[in-house]
């Protein structure tokens, strides 16, 4: 299995096996369309190159969701966190709600009651 898509209590969570590669980012693209919360555990330290997450974080930015969506990023090695908080950073004024955290049960609680 390549990557996990969950449904929980009141969000998606989406969790990769292996770095995601464009057709995998694709697939699940289309299903986080349905989603307006999602939980994106990055947590496995899949140690992806600069080109691989700035992929997966350019795809989070290409669905139209409504005002309410959120996501929350779970990133537990450096160069994913801190690549993270840019795409963070450069989400803040766009709408879309991003936070990055390092621990799941922060981000978990974080998209329980935001």
């Amino acid at each position: 299995m390549e990557y996990k898509l969950t449904v929980k209590d009141g969000y998606t969570e989406i969790k990769f096996d292996v770095p995601p590669d464009v057709d995998m980012l694709m697939s699940v693209n289309l299903i986080r369309s349905d989603h307006e919360r999602i939980l994106l555990d990055l947590s496995e330290g899949l140690r992806m190159d600069i080109t691989g997450l700035n992929t997966l974080l350019a795809t989070l930015s290409t669905r139209t969701l409504p005002e309410t969506a959120v996501t929350a990023i779970v990133a537990i090695d450096n160069h994913e966190y801190g690549l993270s908080k840019i795409f963070q950073a450069y989400r803040e004024n766009t709408g879309l709600k991003v936070m990055v955290f390092r621990s799941k049960a922060e981000a978990v609680k974080w998209l329980q009651y935001i």
